[in-house]
């Protein structure tokens, strides 16, 4: 996927960015933290091991995605996620 691309989807839909090949470096990757979208690059087989309706934590703060996590992973990352807010 190219930055171009990437500006086809609506960005108030788009919650995350899983790229197999590319790094948080790559033109897309920029443009999508640029629109506030988190990124992670360079996750191998991702396609291949997600499915349409998977629910997926893209934590680009610690460079991981969780698929198929349980609740207790969902809350840590939204605490952790809430912790950095703060900082911020």
């Amino acid at each position: 996927m190219g930055p171009a691309q990437l500006l086809d989807y609506d960005a108030s839909k788009l919650k995350g960015l899983l790229l197999e090949e590319g790094s948080r470096t790559s033109h897309v990757a920029i443009v999508a933290r640029a629109l506030g979208i988190p990124v992670v690059g360079r996750v191998q087989d991702v396609v291949s091991r997600v499915n349409e309706f998977d629910a997926i934590i893209v934590d680009a703060n610690h460079n991981q995605v969780l698929i198929h996590q349980d609740e207790a992973a969902r809350i840590a990352f939204e605490e952790s996620e809430g912790a950095l807010e703060k900082q911020r």
